[in-house]
C-alpha cells in the first residue's frame, strides 16, 4: 500500500538476454549473449499488472527510462560458475563461453569481462479518484 502521494517505482530487467562483452580499455569486443529466456513469463507478468494499474486508472506513468546495467566478472568463466550457483534461469551456451574465453585471453592481462543488462526504471503515481 503506498502513502497518499506516495509512488511506485518499477526497477526490473527486460529482454530475455543479456549481452557479454570483454572490455580492454576503451575497447568493447561483443561475444555474444546469455539466454535469460526461463525469465519471460515473470516480464509477461510484470508488463501486464503495469498495464492493467494503468487501465483501471488507479496510475499514471510520469517518467520511464531505458538504461544498461553493467555486472562485472574476473573472466568469463568466473561468470559462468557464478549462473551455476545462482541456480537461475539465465543461461550461457558451450560456444558463447568459449567465444568470450578467447577474446578475454587475447585482449590481455587489464581485461574485465562484463554482462550488459536492458533495464527500465519507471515511476508511476496514484491517480485521483473523484469522491461522491
Amino acid at each position: 500500500m503506498l502513502v497518499p502521494d506516495g509512488y511506485m517505482i518499477d526497477l526490473r530487467p527486460v529482454g530475455i538476454e543479456y549481452a557479454l562483452e570483454v572490455v580492454a580499455g576503451e575497447q568493447v569486443i561483443s561475444v555474444g549473449n546469455a539466454d535469460a529466456a526461463g525469465r519471460a513469463a515473470r516480464d509477461q507478468a510484470a508488463n501486464q499488472a503495469v498495464e492493467q494499474i494503468q487501465t483501471m486508472g488507479l496510475f499514471i506513468q510520469e517518467a520511464h527510462t531505458p538504461f544498461s546495467l553493467y555486472t562485472y566478472f574476473p573472466s568469463p568463466m568466473d561468470y559462468s560458475e557464478h549462473l551455476l550457483e545462482r541456480g537461475g534461469s539465465t543461461q550461457i551456451d558451450d560456444d558463447t563461453l568459449a567465444n568470450a574465453v578467447r577474446e578475454f585471453e587475447k585482449a590481455g592481462t587489464n581485461a574485465q569481462f562484463r554482462a550488459r543488462h536492458s533495464m527500465i526504471i519507471s515511476r508511476y503515481c496514484k491517480q485521483d479518484v473523484p469522491s461522491y
